[in-house]
């Protein structure tokens, strides 16, 4: 299941998710094979979520890690189709 699954079937079926908004900080960007690569850090606190509207509101985890993002110029404008994930320590 993907996240967009995930989201649009929790909201459908009435539940939530809360107070876990991913806030981005130490980017850097670079340039791998003449591609762009955008390097960077992701925090979220745990928050609170509920599968469906009967559920009950559970906590979410924490979560840090670091991530690679690959963006390209479409005909629509900046897209970013691969995104790369790394466990980090929380700091």
């Amino acid at each position: 299941t993907s996240y967009i699954d995930l989201y649009k079937k929790t909201y459908a079926d009435g539940g939530y998710f809360r107070g876990s908004d991913w806030q981005f900080s130490e980017a850097t960007v670079d340039t791998r094979d003449g591609a762009l690569v955008v390097f960077g850090h992701i925090s979220a606190p745990s928050g609170v979520y509920k599968v469906r509207t009967a559920a009950n509101q559970q906590a979410g985890k924490t979560e840090s890690f670091d991530a690679t993002y690959l963006p390209f110029h479409a005909a629509i404008g900046w897209q970013i189709t691969n995104f790369g994930k790394q466990e980090a320590k929380l700091k």
